[in-house]
């Protein structure tokens, strides 16, 4: 009995070691800010835009006696809502409401540009807010996004890349390559939080279309549709076909009540974004609402991995934007050449420098003491961050990753992101266990790009990194050969 007490108390204490561990991870994992970088642009420009659009009525909605007037404001907004619905603008002269306006219109485009971002991004907050409160009965739910997002802006540090401060930094310190930019706990939670209040919005629309009649009977996709109000395409012939707009209706609502649980899930995660994005540009097209649509996507970028984005910028755009933190450099060239070397080609390599992940200490240090037999220099890194950094220091180096130790979060960033896009042009060996199998039926791998399955011996890893040089090897030459011919 004593000794099944002890298995009892061993388990839960396991457990509970086992949940805390997983809490820490998801909250206090530093995390790559490019992400949230990304964020700031998208929601600056949209900010600005917004300010802009106010600025056209800005007599109407924002004078004591237009539109939104104060005292509609002292009776209905502070009286029903309390006195935490401030707005400067309540404070405003008369004859300052424009250059305080055309202030509001530089604070946030220098935001957009990440211009002194830490301050840009707070007082930009305060802006959106303040706007927001005082034509509260001309604004809808993009001024409530647009804050929300905007003050997950200010907790990241989203400055970090692509970013006017990240250039004026290069000029001050006189370095053409920057220190890599460090993730930050920070970042993780204003990307979390983000996550986290996608799921109450989506979770909360979609308890309260439940609501309704028509959510149940399949008729409110229709009745939005052929309302005149909103209708920007004319698609009332879809009366003739009732079961189209009905399945569209109770997809909304499947899709809205299961997001908050299936967006976690690495498979039907990409499946939910594409479902949300179609729904949101849907709603522009069909009913004019383009920029509460288009600025509910921008936060869909938080479910994304920053390596995977970062990878897909430098791929879209030719531009380095500090894979590893370096200063961003555009890459120009003349007219492009019929064969092309570019990042998914292969160049020819020798081996002699090898970067191995790989967090079991045992391990690490036999295997390393293996490759400097071999006269290869070795550089030892224990997280994908660190391996990110030296693959930018040295581009002709070959790669061993262990899985063993890694978290699934981290697994999964690897198969995803790093193995198809960063290593997408280098020699690698991966060694996994059994349960890391599943993925290798969801990439497609080079010749170049090895798996051995642990345990296994070292001769047969440092046969397999042979081989990977030499598959990349031929492929470079075959490269090669063709370009000539050409």
């Amino acid at each position: 009995m004593g000794r099944t007490d002890q298995s009892f108390q061993r388990g839960c204490h396991d457990y509970c070691r086992a949940v805390i561990n997983s809490w820490n991870t998801f909250w206090f994992k530093p995390q790559d800010p490019f992400a949230m970088s990304m964020i700031r642009i998208l929601v600056g420009w949209m900010s600005f835009y917004t300010v802009l659009v106010w600025g056209m009525r800005l007599d109407s909605m924002f004078n004591v006696d237009g539109l939104n007037s104060m005292e509609m404001i002292n009776n209905h907004l502070l009286r029903f809502e309390g006195p935490f619905a401030q707005s400067f603008w309540y404070y405003v002269p008369v004859e300052w409401v424009y250059p305080v306006h055309y202030l509001c219109l530089a604070i946030t485009f220098c935001v957009m540009i990440g211009l002194f971002t830490r301050v840009t991004s707070v007082l930009s907050l305060m802006i959106l807010v303040s706007y927001a409160y005082r034509a509260r009965y001309a604004n809808y739910g993009l001024d409530q996004i647009n804050a929300i997002l905007m003050l997950y802006v200010c907790l990241a540090n989203s400055g970090a890349y692509l970013s006017v401060d990240r250039w004026l930094k290069s000029l001050r310190t006189g370095k053409s390559m920057l220190d890599p930019v460090k993730p930050g706990v920070a970042t993780n939670i204003a990307m979390r939080m983000t996550q986290l209040h996608y799921c109450v919005i989506y979770m909360a629309a979609g308890l309260g279309k439940l609501q309704g009649d028509t959510w149940w009977d399949g008729s409110a996709m229709w009745r939005g549709l052929a309302n005149a109000e909103y209708q920007t395409l004319d698609m009332t012939w879809l009366a003739y076909f009732p079961w189209v707009t009905e399945f569209i209706t109770h997809l909304t609502i499947a899709w809205e009540v299961s997001f908050a649980f299936l967006i976690w899930r690495p498979l039907a995660r990409p499946w939910m974004l594409l479902l949300g994005t179609g729904m949101h540009l849907s709603i522009g097209l069909m009913l004019g609402m383009w920029t509460f649509g288009t600025c509910m996507t921008f936060g869909y970028l938080a479910f994304l991995s920053p390596y995977f984005l970062r990878s897909l910028f430098q791929r879209l755009a030719g531009y380095t934007p500090a894979l590893a933190g370096n200063a961003d450099q555009q890459i120009v060239s003349a007219a492009p050449p019929l064969v092309s070397e570019t990042r998914n080609s292969p160049r020819a390599m020798r081996c002699e420098h090898v970067i191995l992940l790989d967090k079991t200490v045992e391990s690490a240090h036999k295997t390393t003491a293996e490759f400097v037999k071999r006269n290869l220099e070795t550089t030892l890194v224990q997280t994908l961050d660190e391996l990110l950094d030296q693959l930018e220091q040295d581009p002709n180096a070959g790669v061993v990753v262990n899985l063993q130790k890694l978290s699934d979060a981290d697994v999964e960033t690897y198969f995803t992101s790093l193995l198809p896009m960063n290593l997408s042009d280098r020699p690698s060996v991966t060694l996994l266990r059994n349960r890391h199998t599943v993925w290798l039926d969801r990439v497609s791998l080079p010749d170049y790009q090895r798996i051995l399955l642990l345990p296994c011996d070292r001769i047969d890893l440092i046969s397999e990194l042979e081989h990977a040089f030499m598959f990349v090897n031929e492929l470079a030459t075959d490269h090669s050969s063709l370009a000539n011919r050409v």
